[in-house]
């Protein structure tokens, strides 16, 4: 499976699992990754410097693995982003207490 397809499909499945894990809906998300790309919607929140919706409540809840945030620094997905990307998305992990 081509790799951008296998983000987006794991990103999709992340927020869906929002609403379970933590209460937020994430079918807007959801809806957003698919009909955009996964990729081009997070490089474009990533550039605005937001977050995914259901960063703090997984945070609050230590359930960063389920963000999208965890899925951009993930090494299966390295070449899709810029290193500036991944380090943006791991410093908002580490400051939020997200352990690998």
């Amino acid at each position: 499976m081509e790799k951008k397809k296998q983000f987006e499909q794991e990103a999709i499945a992340r927020a869906n699992q929002w609403q379970a894990a933590c209460g937020i809906n994430g079918k807007k998300t959801a809806q957003q990754l698919q009909s955009y790309g996964g990729v081009e919607v997070i490089k474009r929140q990533i550039k605005q410097g937001r977050v995914c919706e259901a960063f703090d409540a997984l945070a609050q809840k230590s359930m960063l693995d389920l963000s999208l945030e965890a899925l951009v620094v993930d090494r299966r997905f390295d070449d899709l982003f810029e290193d500036e990307e991944v380090n943006f998305c791991l410093n908002l992990l580490l400051e939020a207490g997200y352990t690998f």
